[in-house]
Order: structure tokens, then C-alpha cells, then sequence
């Protein structure tokens, strides 16, 4: 390294990684690399950025990075030599103090090859005035403003969220430059010029405020030898010494905040009644003082994380609640930030808010800390730390080496503080020692006594109609001032633009970038024994483990996952099908309330608020939702599955086991905790009746399926009118719904409807086989073995939708529009046709492929999704953040007709990237020790072999441009075929009518509905 001219700063062991910090004695360039065993090598490409305005030139100058570069004089060419390089693409975030620009492959050979090409991007780019017009702002013929960035942030810059933190932020961060929008404002971004942009590369993009964090199986040695002609072209360029001149960004100190500060701030809403929100703010201690940022997170989570937590034990998990929700954010800037906000608030309590949570604190102090719990909350936070190292490598370690990099001072102590940011184990140890008039001391001082920032959210019907008449009044006044022949001049010189900044393939760079093999592909070792199934896994050693423990069969459904893990997780999957409605209608609420009910056997008694601190002491995780990965109102997949899971420390199987008894058998329903969960359920859906996607989606999905689906019986409206109901027969007749309850959980815990996963280290799982053993209550013991007999999610007979149908529904505060569409499609992932499927769709929807090029490129839509949901049977085409949704949607129907009926030709080359990119796609499924075991999970639900992922990767390897086209024209085509899909739409209740006329048009009848009324 040193005869590459690369100084170590710091190295360090941690875990299994090798961590170690360079700086280029030639360009003051900075790389951290944490080496490990991994299949995906991540890089994370970081400057710190600092904005003196709202007109969003850090965000502006993220997306044209991407328009081609010195070297690389053609735009896109960097995302498509990332799919040539096993990525899908690349990608890149804005925040207030940084830009990061990322790109993750499988393997390490597509990531050396990748690295100067990426640098060249970052420090040469291509700031052209063409690419500025498309990728940032222009002016339709209409008047309108188009854009990619302005598309972004005409879809945010007016939710209720986004005000409210820019409220925050203005005021906490006041006097500093920490209070500008990164990402602009509308009205700044239409004032801003490519010029102020190019000034601004040049004042932050220079090679010593630019730091390469990597992540992965690739040395320090090999980046640099990578590196090495990027570090030559910098030094050739000359000008070095005064660049290295240049201080860095943020060393201005931040002003006290003089005083406490409130404000209220309206956002558009169709209810005035419901759904406000509140952020209290305080500033924290510098950075730099470490143990103090790490005894405020431990603060927060006493303060806040669970049910029997102060704040929301007072304020949300009560009879009766001002807030459905209430969580801790801090920020790391120079000088941290502490936030506490507050969601699903009915407006009356608004105002309330602020005083009953200093009320709280007050009381805390007054009474003071519980030491026992707050030991349960810093040994949890060890835990959960210990996890995330397992769990999100690569996210950890980067994290870590950013906030570093923008944070610490670059005076020889590199090592110390990396160490301590990367390891947060030694502040939790010291944190333990603390006294309790420590806490209460910090709690005063940062939050009792500190001036703080309160800002509240008001919800305005008045607000988006406002908002509607002024963007119309601007546009009338611009059409006005510009007149035909300017608007007509604009026209011509945003589509030249376009053509300007088409993409292509530069001579000779397949040679230089050829598709990796993926032998070269590494992949997490597991073993999966399943004692039911004879002959099940790869290691019979493992299955005769099992059998010598005990001989006698698990009498329900089980798989042992073997893996390297310092952890143990518990996963059990409980089959609702074929449930009656009535009883499926409760499910929601089932999982709301899990783990917060007292729990009552022989040999332990527990409250309710006994349960919630206990389970948080001894796990490191539980969580439960509907169908796989399933959000609230929002089953999963396979959404008739309740998902449970636990996870433990790797000696604590014992334990773990009887919690899941004790959870699923030995709960007690009562009517407090059922009332509790079904008030915040309720407090919770006026936020999801304001987020146009999620109307979009309960939309097509009411549509699509029948009505009795768990996805319809569950979503928001529905849900609405039923927790209404169950609260009212709380008051008159509770023990109704404790016996519903009771019969669902007895109907859904028959061993029949089980599936339980064991993940962790086989040696640490066979001795638990007999506790395994009594993990049934008594009477389902009996019996042999009894297993799940479950037809396909897709062979169910589920799917209802009528081809040709649509609906609209305006939806206020949305500023875009949002587009679903689906059809029929595959319905098995051992379909021949199944890998020409995923690389036909990364063809078209490839980052620099036809999608992006002519829906985002054009700044028709900020976002675009095709893919095909093979456990449902659907194909879905999905737009978002649109600022011209039927004309996206025009735009998709010719590119997809154009290889399908026009005989356009596919591209070899971009055939070649898209086959790279679902590889990298597929080996991201399994990228980490908890990924892979829940694939193993996953596959067994599929129905597919355990080397599923290895079949796929050869056959996609094999994948023709005749089985893409062929796969485009059966089942891709259809998807955008009137005929043979159904379309929901939401948008701005002011465009509803001009939609319905758009879609009509191109022969699609969109019915307008109102979402109350059409879900109910």
C-alpha cells in the first residue's frame, strides 16, 4: 500500500472483519475497508456536501453524476457497466450533511473493474445543459415543470412529513446551514441554473473530501491497485495544491438555540378530525462526546421502545391515548439532534401533546428511574448492536465509517473513535455502571431544562385545495408571460435535450467489461433437516443428530436450519386458510396484540405489562405480521400465513422455545390490552388514507381478489369500521370479543396449521429436540405427525378481477400520481419460462434501460416497478410519483410494443447486463446468514428445491435474446394489454377528472370511487 502511495490511518479487528482506514498521500483521498467473507462486496462512495439554500444542488448534482463522465462521455454508461459487472445498476441518497453514491455486486471481480469508472463519474462528470433540462427541470409546452429531480420532490415537499421535519429543522438547526432542503424546493429548483450547479462540483467534489467505504471479500490492496489510474489522472490534472487547501465542510459551529421554539404547520387532508402529528425537538451533545450520544440512546429507549415504557405507557398504550404511535430519532451532525415524534394524534389532543410529555418526563424525574429496566434496556441495545453485525454487515460497518468521516477530527486518534463508533459495546458497559441520579441528571439536561422545538401538524382540508389553485395560477401566469411561440421554443428544446442524452455503449468496452462467471459466486453454507421428511437436507449427520436425542418424531411440521450464527431464531408460520371470514377479520388485531398480553400457566403468572417487559429483557427481536415481510393493513406474501418470530442469544434455545408456547397457547385475551391495540390500530389509518400509493394499492387489490381474502379483510377501511365495532362491544358486551379471539387462536395454533423454523448452529438445536417434544399442549401431542395440507396462494381461485376495469380516486395532499396494473401471469417458479421472465423484465426496467430512458429520462414518472408475483399468479406494472400518469403509461405501452409487435431487436449487450443484474438480484436473497435461512423457508413455500437459487442462476446464465423475447411477448405484453389487466390510479382530486379522460383515450374506463365507500 505505501508503494502505491496509500498511508494507513487506523486498523482494527472487529468480529470477523479486518477494518482499516487509508489516505491517499497524493489526492488527501480517504478509503475505509472492512474485509470479510461475503457473496456481495458493497461500496458506498461518500463526500460531505453543504447547501447555503433550498434550491437543492447536493440532490441535483446526485443525479447527473450519472449522465456520463470524462472518460465515459455517454450517459448511463456507468449503470450499464454495473449490470455487466453482477449489480443491479447503482444508486446514490442525499442527506443534509452528505451524498453517498453506492453500487453492491456479487463478487468482487465486477466491483475492482467498476471502482475507477465510478470515480471518474464522481469527479469528471458530464454537466451538461441537456442533461440538466431532463434530469433536473424544464418547462412543458403546457407550462408545467417536468424533471427527474422536480418529479422527486413535487411528490414530498407537501406531505405532512416532509413540513413538519423541515419545520424542525429550521428551527432546531437555526443560524446554521443544517436547516436548507438538500433536495430543494420547488420553487428554487425552477430558479436554478446549471451553472450554480457546476460551481458547486467544483467546491465539494474534490478527491480529499471524497471517502471509498468498502465492505466485503476484496484487500486494501486491491482497491488501490484499482484506484491507481484514477490516482494518476487527478495528479496529471495538476491544480492539486491548492484543491488540498480546501478545508472541509461543517467546521462552522453551530449557535446555541437561545429558546424554545413552536409552530404549527397545516398539510392537506380530507379530515380535519384526525391523523395530526408532533415532532419535540432538542439539540444533543457534540459528536464527539460519545459516551453521552450513547447514554441518550439508552435514555430514549427507556423513555420510549416499548409498552411499559413512560412516554408511551402515558400516552399511547393507555385507556386513553393522545397518539397512536411515539418513537426516538437522533441526528448525527457535529452537534447531534434528539427528536420524539409523535403520529396518529386526533387534532383535539393536539395542543395537548407537548405539555402531557414534559408532564412525563417530570414525573421520571421526580420519581425516578427504574434501574432494573433500564439495565433490561442497555443489555437489549448490547444485543440488538451484537445482532446487526450479523444480521446488516456491510450496512453497520458503513454507516459507522461514514458518520466517522464527517464527524471526527483527523488528528491522529482515527483509531480510537473508529473503534468506539463501530463498537458500541464498550458505552453500554459503561452505561450499566451509571447510577440513577446519572440518568435523571442527563435527563434534565438535555431534555427537562434544554430549550426544545415543537412543531405541530396539523391536518387542513383547506390546504391542498390551496395548494392545487396556486400551482394553477403559477402556470396560467408563466403560459401567460412566456406565450405560444417561447412555450412552443421550449418544447423543441426539451426534446432535443432528450435525444442529446440518449445512452449507448461505448467501442470496445465489452471487452473491457466482460460478465463475470459465477463460479465465481460464494454463497452462505446451510444445512435444512426436516424430521418428517426422510432423506430431507444434505447432511444426514445432522438428521441422525436430531434422531439420537430422541427417536420419537416431532408430531408437527419442522425445519432446522443449520448456519454459523451467534444467534438463535425462531420463526413459526400459522395457516389461516379456510378459516371462516368472520373469525379471519380479527387477525390484524391478533398480531397487533401478541406480545402485550398477560400470559397465564402452570408455573408463571405475568400482566400484561409483565409480558412486554420481559420479553424485551430476554429477546433480541419479536416480531409478527401477515404473509412474509407483511405490514400493518398490508398482509405479505402468502398472506394467509400469521408469521411469527423470535429471536434469542445462541445458548437460550430453552428459553426461546417456551416463549413461543407460552405466546401462542398461554396468552390471555382481556379486555384492556384488546382495547389498547385496537385504539392504535384505529389512530393509525388516517395516515395511511393520505399516502396516495397505499390507496392505490388497497385500490387494485379490492379489485383483484375476492373479498374474503385476508388481503381485502384486512385492509384499512374495512379494519376502521370493524376496531370501531370491537371497541364498541368492549363496552357492552367484551366477553364477545375475547371468545372470537379465543376461537381464532385455537383454530390457528392446531398443529395441522403449523410450521416452525429453527435457525442457528445444529450442534446448539439437537439437544433441544426434547423440549421440541412438549412444545404442543397436551392434547394435540397424540396422533403421529400432523402436517400442513395448503394449495398454492395462486391455485386458490382467489383472483377476481375483471380485465378492462379501473378506478380513480383523488387523494388530497398528494401532489403526483400513482399508477397499478395486473394480469395473469406465471403461477410456478419451476416454470421453464421462469428465468427468461426475470431477465426480460431487467431489461426493460434496468437503471439506463428502456423504462428509465423514456419514462424517468423524460421526467414523465419518478419511479416504475414490473415484476410478477408467481405466489399470487399476477404480473403488476407500477408507476410512482408521476407527474403525467397516462403518458407514462402511453410511453411503457410503445416500448413494450415496439419488441413485441414492431420486431424492434433486443440488444445483445444489454441482454448480457440484464442477465448480470438478476444475478446479483438473486444472490442479494441470500447476502447475509438470516437472509439465506429465511430463503430456505421460502423455498420449501415455493415449493422448489433447496438449491433453488443455484438452479436459477444456471439457467439464467443460459437465458437467449429468443427466450427474452419470447417471454416478453407471453407474458410481459398482456400485463400492458387493456384487455387483460385491471388499473387503479390516485392522484390530486383536482387532475381525476383529466385522468379518467387520459385512460379513456387509450381505451381503459376508470370508474371514480371514493376509497371509504368502494373498500368498505
Amino acid at each position: 500500500m505505501e508503494a502505491l502511495g496509500w498511508q494507513q490511518v487506523c486498523a482494527l479487528k472487529h468480529n470477523a472483519a479486518e477494518v482499516t482506514k487509508w489516505r491517499s498521500k497524493a489526492t488527501g483521498m480517504q478509503m475505509v475497508v472492512a474485509h470479510m467473507e461475503a457473496p456481495l462486496v458493497e461500496g458506498y462512495f461518500v463526500l460531505a456536501t453543504e447547501a447555503e439554500s433550498h434550491d437543492g444542488c447536493p440532490h441535483t448534482l446526485e443525479h447527473l453524476i450519472f449522465m456520463g463522465s470524462e472518460d465515459f462521455p455517454v450517459k448511463g454508461m456507468l449503470d450499464q457497466l454495473a449490470n455487466r459487472s453482477f449489480a443491479q445498476g447503482t444508486n446514490a441518497w442525499t442527506a443534509t450533511d452528505h451524498t453517498c453514491y453506492t453500487i453492491t455486486t456479487a463478487g468482487s471481480e465486477g466491483f475492482l473493474r467498476m471502482l475507477p469508472t465510478y470515480v471518474d463519474h464522481i469527479l469528471y462528470p458530464n454537466l451538461s445543459d441537456a442533461a440538466f433540462m431532463t434530469e433536473v427541470h424544464h418547462v412543458t409546452e403546457k407550462g408545467e415543470s417536468q424533471g427527474v429531480v422536480y418529479c422527486e420532490m413535487q411528490a414530498r415537499e407537501n406531505t405532512a412529513s416532509s413540513k413538519v421535519y423541515r419545520a424542525t429543522d429550521e428551527s432546531l438547526w437555526a443560524g446554521s446551514n443544517y436547516i436548507w432542503e438538500t433536495g430543494g424546493i420547488m420553487a428554487d429548483i425552477r430558479a436554478l441554473d446549471n451553472a450554480t450547479v457546476s460551481k458547486y462540483h467544483r467546491d465539494f467534489y474534490r478527491p480529499n473530501n471524497l471517502c471509498i467505504v468498502v465492505t466485503g471479500g476484496v484487500s486494501p490492496l486491491q482497491l488501490a491497485e484499482a484506484l491507481q489510474p484514477m490516482v494518476s489522472k487527478i495528479t496529471s490534472k495538476g491544480g492539486l495544491e491548492s484543491i488540498l487547501q480546501h478545508g472541509r465542510p461543517w467546521q462552522s459551529p453551530v449557535p446555541p438555540l437561545k429558546g424554545s421554539v413552536e409552530k404549527c404547520v397545516p398539510f392537506a387532508a380530507e379530515s380535519e378530525e384526525d391523523g395530526a402529528m408532533l415532532d419535540v425537538s432538542w439539540r444533543g451533545p457534540l459528536w464527539r462526546e460519545q459516551q453521552q450520544r450513547g447514554d441518550i440512546i439508552c435514555l430514549l429507549q427507556y423513555l420510549t421502545k416499548s409498552a411499559v415504557s413512560p412516554v408511551r405507557k402515558a400516552m399511547v398504550d393507555c385507556a386513553n391515548p393522545v397518539a397512536n404511535s411515539v418513537y426516538a430519532r437522533t441526528t448525527e451532525y457535529q452537534t447531534t439532534g434528539i427528536t420524539l415524534v409523535f403520529n396518529g394524534i386526533k387534532t383535539s389532543n393536539l395542543d395537548s401533546v407537548e405539555p402531557q410529555l414534559l408532564e412525563v418526563l417530570s414525573q421520571v424525574a421526580k420519581e425516578g428511574i427504574d434501574m432494573q429496566r433500564m439495565r433490561d434496556v442497555i443489555r437489549a441495545l448490547k444485543r440488538s448492536h451484537l445482532e446487526l453485525y450479523e444480521s446488516s454487515p456491510s450496512y453497520a460497518y458503513a454507516q459507522a465509517a461514514i458518520t466517522h468521516f464527517l464527524n471526527a477530527e483527523w488528528d491522529g486518534t482515527e483509531t480510537e473513535v473508529l473503534q468506539r463508533e463501530i463498537d458500541l459495546t464498550g458505552f453500554l458497559d459503561s452505561a450499566v455502571a451509571h447510577e440513577e441520579s446519572y440518568w435523571i441528571g442527563i435527563l434534565r439536561r438535555w431534555l427537562l431544562d434544554a430549550p426544545r422545538v415543537c412543531i405541530r401538524g396539523k391536518p387542513s382540508k383547506s390546504e391542498g385545495d390551496e395548494l392545487t389553485q396556486q400551482e394553477k395560477d403559477r402556470i396560467a401566469k408563466l403560459c401567460e408571460d412566456l406565450g405560444p411561440d417561447r412555450l412552443t421554443e421550449l418544447k423543441a428544446k426539451a426534446e432535443a435535450a432528450v435525444q442529446a442524452t440518449e445512452g449507448g455503449m461505448l467501442d470496445g468496452l465489452e471487452e473491457r467489461f466482460p460478465v463475470p462467471s459465477i463460479s465465481s459466486i460464494s454463497f452462505i453454507p446451510i444445512t435444512t433437516v426436516r424430521p418428517h421428511e426422510a432423506g430431507s437436507g444434505e447432511a444426514g449427520a445432522g438428521a441422525a443428530a436430531l434422531q439420537a436425542v430422541s427417536p420419537e418424531p416431532l408430531p408437527f411440521w419442522i425445519q432446522f436450519d443449520d448456519v454459523k450464527s451467534e444467534f438463535l431464531e425462531l420463526q413459526v408460520l400459522m395457516d389461516s386458510q379456510g378459516l371462516d371470514p368472520e373469525l379471519r377479520t380479527y387477525l390484524q388485531l391478533y398480531e397487533e396484540i401478541l406480545f402485550e398480553l398477560p400470559i397465564q400457566r402452570e408455573g408463571l403468572s405475568l400482566t400484561r405489562e409483565e409480558t412486554v417487559a420481559k420479553l424485551h429483557a430476554e429477546s433480541i427481536r419479536h416480531e409478527s405480521c401477515l404473509g412474509i415481510s407483511g405490514g400493518t393493513f398490508f398482509p405479505g406474501t402468502f398472506p394467509s400465513l400469521c408469521s411469527v418470530g423470535l429471536k434469542f442469544e445462541k445458548d437460550e434455545w430453552a428459553l426461546a422455545i417456551q416463549w413461543l408456547a407460552d405466546l401462542l397457547w398461554h396468552t390471555r385475551f382481556d379486555a384492556e390490552s384488546v382495547r389498547i391495540g385496537a385504539t392504535r390500530l384505529l389512530d393509525g389509518i388516517p395516515r395511511q388514507k393520505r399516502e396516495a400509493q397505499k390507496v392505490c394499492s388497497a385500490l387494485l387489490s379490492n379489485l383483484s381478489f375476492n373479498p374474503t381474502t385476508n388481503v381485502n379483510l384486512c385492509n384499512y377501511v374495512k379494519q376502521a369500521a370493524f376496531l370501531t365495532k370491537v371497541k364498541g362491544q368492549l363496552d357492552t358486551n367484551p366477553k364477545a370479543v375475547i371468545d372470537q379471539l379465543e376461537a381464532l387462536r385455537t383454530a390457528l395454533t392446531q398443529a395441522a396449521r403449523l410450521r416452525v423454523q429453527c435457525i442457528g448452529k445444529l450442534a446448539d438445536i439437537a439437544p433441544c429436540k426434547a423440549a421440541w417434544l412438549k412444545f404442543l399442549p397436551e392434547g394435540q401431542r397424540a396422533g403421529g405427525v400432523q402436517l400442513p395440507n395448503r394449495e398454492p396462494e395462486c391455485m386458490q381461485g382467489l383472483c377476481t378481477g375483471v380485465p378492462g376495469t379501473g378506478r380513480v380516486a383523488g387523494v388530497a395532499g398528494t401532489e403526483s400520481s400513482y399508477l397499478m396494473q395486473s394480469g395473469p401471469a406465471l403461477t410456478s417458479f419451476l416454470s421453464p419460462d421462469y428465468p427468461a421472465c426475470l431477465v426480460a423484465i431487467e431489461y426493460l426496467t434496468a437503471l439506463e434501460g428502456p423504462f428509465w430512458m423514456r419514462l424517468r429520462g423524460m421526467g414523465l414518472t419518478y419511479s416504475y416497478s414490473l415484476y410478477m408475483n408467481v405466489v399470487q399468479g399476477l404480473g403488476y406494472f407500477i408507476l410512482a410519483k408521476s407527474t403525467n400518469v397516462a403518458k407514462a403509461l402511453k410511453e411503457a405501452v410503445s416500448i413494450i410494443e415496439g419488441f413485441t409487435k414492431d420486431s424492434k431487436q433486443l440488444d445483445r449487450q444489454e441482454v448480457e447486463g440484464a442477465k448480470s443484474a438478476v444475478v446479483s438480484m438473486l444472490v442479494d436473497r441470500c447476502s447475509t446468514i438470516e437472509a439465506t435461512a429465511k430463503q430456505s423457508l421460502l423455498n420449501c413455500l415455493k415449493q422448489v428445491p433447496a438449491d433453488f437459487q443455484a438452479i436459477v442462476l444456471a439457467r439464467v446464465e443460459a437465458v437467449t435474446i429468443a427466450d427474452v423475447t419470447a417471454a416478453m411477448v407471453k407474458y410481459v405484453a398482456p400485463l400492458f394489454d387493456v384487455a387483460h389487466t385491471t388499473a387503479a390510479v390516485t392522484c390530486n382530486p383536482s387532475k381525476v377528472q383529466e385522468t379518467i379522460e387520459q385512460f379513456q383515450e387509450m381505451g381503459r374506463t376508470l370508474q371514480e370511487v371514493n376509497p371509504d365507500e368502494c373498500l368498505a
